[in-house]
């Protein structure tokens, strides 16, 4: 037991004092059959405070130990105290349901404050009776503690199409000292997750037509630039029907450090930025949570080596945790936030280490991830070597498999379920968090030599989420010879891979963060694609299966961005990233520049992992101020290129090199020098080029996004 409770210099204290020695007169809970209760249905924005009359109420009774006179009470708001719904231990409400797919109940709960200091913190129980059953199931425990504001929301797409009752209970800690329990309820609501809140999707619009959000550069060095066209930005993406924006958050450049966790608070105060201004052009927002490319520091540590250790690494998971719980509590500021999702491509690289490893690394690796012990729990020794061909005598002997090898389906299960494993974790600091789920099937041969097919299907349902997020593209589901599909065609396999993944994800709708209509992404050219002329006709004629099967897609690039080496290329975070000499920033009408004088230099490093692309083409562009006839070098790698310019502008330059490893720029007379690009590829989105001007998609998805924003 604790310490005694000091008295309380108040008229509240008296009935405090009461309460905290006088918890024996709760009632025995009710069974739910006393009551018929509301029935709150999908669409209906059920909401449990406004509807506390028509509640079941369980372990009511009147009593003077608080101000309210009862055990569960509907209170109003006191000074600074919020009002809600007020449970003591052993109480709780409920209420009758049907439950509809994507259904998801939303709890927001606290210590109340008046007794905080005073209690060790309460559990609130959420459970499902479903009618025709016997017996509650205990959809989750949720440790209230202090006057921290739980956020708490339940998918449950399980239980979807049935009636049942819905009671949300409050019980002791685990220490069973009941003292101080008084949760207060904030909000409680049952909807459909992503249409859960007024404002979640801005403008009443229902659906989703998102853009990735990558400004004047591209997704691994966004974070780094200065936005200083934004409200042109967000004026044209509103323009052109879009409603939404999609952020990739990468998860080493917002949390740098581990050992102690550590926060890049310029990229958080950014992110607070652009959701204001997303606000104003009434703009919602989803965010991809752990990208995993990213220029910060990458002189330091590679940002792929977290994404590797984090599988069997349980100081890593809980840092993770950390970075979602951090993520949610800024974006939940916002009303326009939308929710978020990871990805399997982010902790893909997994899947290729046998192939990079060294036998005895392979080794390593297994034990240290945890893939050897998960063995060992499924399958014998006898039935490893017979089922798999392993060759082993010990669990110790085996590696993390490469592709080819036939073990390369236990693989591929493993790291699915160490993915649902972290989502379901990440869910109860992110709630209604997704995965992008991998949709494509992977290739492993048995001890035969036969092709096989490995399906992700077992991650679809996306755990507790609302709905499933994939990337979704023409080429899923054709040979990929290089063929042409006619858009009819390409609607056909659309609705047969959309209908597909709904099938097997407890039919909860899918959001498209990446609609890969066309693409020209290098190593893929053999990709099938739509006939060019009849592009517009698949974009003006799949809404209907969109609307089917999704509450909304994206499109990765909405602006053709260049694969820029650079960090920090718009020297909006000053010399960071840069070596400089004899050079300095200047500031022109809020925009950053730099200085670089004669005789002086600016530099990069640039690591090896930056290189995305195999090309050795590089194109050098930048906005550069002359006075009159200056040589200009740019040096890249072990190439160097010197142009005269007169005129102040954009130049630009083209060099061939084989290890683009540095970079510099120096001068004969003084410039100043903005919007430094280094780069080998151009992505194009095909709805405008580098330059801002419209290409070919554009008509069809301006045509789509108004089809859809009428839904």
């Amino acid at each position: 037991m604790k310490n005694k409770i000091r008295i309380l210099a108040s008229g509240i204290a008296i009935l405090l004092a009461s309460y905290l020695i006088g918890q024996n007169i709760i009632l025995p809970l009710r069974s739910p059959e006393a009551s018929e209760g509301p029935t709150a249905a999908i669409g209906e924005a059920f909401d449990w405070i406004e509807g506390f009359d028509n509640l079941e109420l369980y372990g009511y009774g009147e009593t003077d130990d608080n101000p309210w006179s009862s055990t569960v009470a509907k209170i109003d708001a006191s000074g600074e105290v919020p009002g809600g719904i007020f449970i003591t231990s052993g109480t709780g409400v409920g209420a009758n349901v049907e439950l509809k797919e994507g259904s998801t109940l939303e709890i927001s709960a606290g210590i109340h404050p008046w007794v905080a200091e005073y209690s060790d913190g309460a559990v609130l129980e959420i459970q499902y009776l479903e009618s025709g059953k016997k017996e509650s199931k205990l959809l989750g425990e949720y440790e209230i503690k202090d006057l921290t504001q739980v956020s708490i929301e339940v998918g449950l797409g399980e239980y979807a199409n049935t009636k049942g009752i819905i009671k949300v209970i409050c019980s002791a800690e685990k220490s069973g000292d009941s003292s101080g329990d008084w949760i207060l309820i904030t909000r409680m609501s049952l909807g459909d997750g992503m249409h859960r809140q007024e404002g979640l999707i801005n403008g009443q619009r229902g659906f989703l037509c998102s853009v990735h959000y990558f400004a004047d550069e591209w997704p691994i060095n966004f974070w780094s630039c200065e936005l200083l066209d934004i409200d042109q930005d967000f004026e044209q993406i509103v323009s052109d029907g879009f409603n939404s924006i999609i952020l990739v958050v990468p998860w080493r450049e917002f949390q740098p450090t581990f050992s102690p966790v550590s926060y890049n608070e310029d990229a958080l105060e950014k992110l607070r930025m652009i959701m204001e201004k997303a606000e104003e052009y009434d703009l919602s927002v989803m965010v991809r949570v752990g990208y995993i490319w990213d220029y910060y520091q990458d002189e330091e540590s590679q940002c792929t080596e977290r994404f590797y250790d984090i599988v069997g690494d349980r100081g890593i998971q809980e840092a993770w945790l950390d970075y979602c719980a951090t993520l949610y509590r800024v974006l939940n500021e916002y009303p326009n936030f939308a929710g978020g999702f990871i990805t399997w491509e982010d902790f893909w690289a997994n899947i290729y280490l046998g192939d990079i490893l060294d036998e005895k690394e392979q080794k390593a690796r297994a034990g240290k991830t945890g893939f050897q012990e998960w063995i060992k729990d499924h399958y014998s020794i006898k039935q490893l070597n017979g089922q798999y061909g392993a060759a082993v005598k010990d669990y110790s002997e085996i590696g993390i498999p490469k592709r080819a090898d036939s073990m390369m389906e236990l693989w591929y299960a493993y790291i699915d379920e160490f993915l649902m494993r972290l989502l379901e974790e990440s869910q109860e600091y992110f709630p209604n968090l997704s995965m992008e789920v991998r949709t494509d099937w992977d290739i492993f041969h048995n001890v035969s030599g036969e092709q096989i097919y490995y399906k992700h299907d077992e991650t679809y349902s996306c755990a507790d989420s609302s709905f499933t997020s994939v990337m979704y593209g023409i080429p899923q589901g054709c040979l990929n010879q290089g063929e042409r599909l006619h858009y009819d065609e390409a609607m056909e396999k659309t609705e047969y891979i959309l209908g597909s993944i709904m099938e097997q994800n407890q039919k909860k709708p899918i959001y498209i963060d990446q609609f890969l209509f066309a693409d020209n992404t290098p190593g893929f050219e053999m990709n099938a694609q739509i006939y060019d002329d009849e592009l517009e006709d698949y974009l003006m004629n799949v809404d209907s299966i969109l609307e089917k099967y999704t509450l909304g897609y994206g499109v990765w690039a909405y602006k053709n961005y260049a694969a820029n080496l650079l960090y920090n290329p718009q020297f909006g975070k000053d010399m960071e990233g840069w070596g400089t000499d004899n050079s300095e920033i200047v500031v022109e009408e809020g925009n950053k520049k730099m200085r670089i004088r004669k005789g002086g230099q600016i530099s990069q490093t640039i690591p090896n992992l930056r290189i995305q692309y195999p090309s050795p083409q590089y194109s050098i562009s930048a906005d550069v101020i002359v006075e009159g006839d200056t040589n200009i070098t740019f040096v890249l790698g072990k190439e160097t290129k010197t142009v005269k310019v007169s005129e102040s502008g954009k130049i630009s330059v083209e060099l061939t090199v084989d290890t683009p490893d540095k970079f510099s720029i120096n001068a004969d007379k003084d410039i100043i020098i903005d919007n430094v690009k280094v780069y080998n590829h151009v992505q194009n989105g095909f709805l405008y080029d580098l330059e801002g001007n419209v290409q070919e998609a554009l008509d069809g998805i301006q045509y789509l996004n108004k089809h859809l924003g009428s839904r």
